[in-house]
């Protein structure tokens, strides 16, 4: 492998693993705001979700990350809203 090939790889890595964690850190955002009831926050969150998933993936990708996102709302142990176990 050439050395400018090398760089552009590590490049286009880094930037796949920054998307990752992005999106994981968005994930979690917003599963903690389906969990507190945070309406407001879950609009918003969901919107940047929506935004970013738009702006970077295709259609089947989308379904995929969306099917996901709910997949592990489901697997989450339900629980009051915030306001109820206070």
């Amino acid at each position: 492998m050439h050395a400018h090939t090398a760089k552009v790889s590590a490049s286009i890595r880094d930037q796949f693993l920054a998307d990752h964690d992005r999106l994981e850190a968005l994930f979690e955002r917003l599963l903690a705001a389906f969990e507190a009831n945070d309406r407001g926050d879950m609009a918003r969150l969901w919107t940047d979700l929506y935004q970013w998933a738009d702006d970077r993936l295709g259609q089947a990708e989308k379904e995929f990350l969306f099917q996901s996102f709910a997949e592990r709302l489901r697997a989450r142990p339900t629980r009051p809203p915030r306001a109820a176990r206070a």
